[in-house]
């Protein structure tokens, strides 16, 4: 999981792609925006950017789908 979170974000928690992936694990914002609490956009951006939200998400992510949801999981 460390190798993905540094093929996807170089370790840092505010990085928002051009694709709307944010935070550690770049969670993509428009598959999974209706899981991530928030009310706004913003919000939800917030949220994500907390490196222990971004990382339970992913490995609930990650308890569903393995290393598929991770572009990354390709590359490494």
């Amino acid at each position: 999981m460390l190798r993905i979170a540094f093929c996807e974000s170089g370790y840092k928690t505010d990085v928002i792609s051009k694709t709307s992936d944010i935070g550690f694990f770049q969670i993509n914002l428009s598959a999974h925006g209706n899981a991530i609490p928030g009310t706004t956009r913003a919000e939800k951006i917030v949220w994500l950017q907390d490196i222990d939200n971004n990382i339970a998400f992913a490995k609930s992510l990650f308890d569903r789908s393995g290393f598929n949801p991770w572009v990354c999981n390709k590359l490494i």
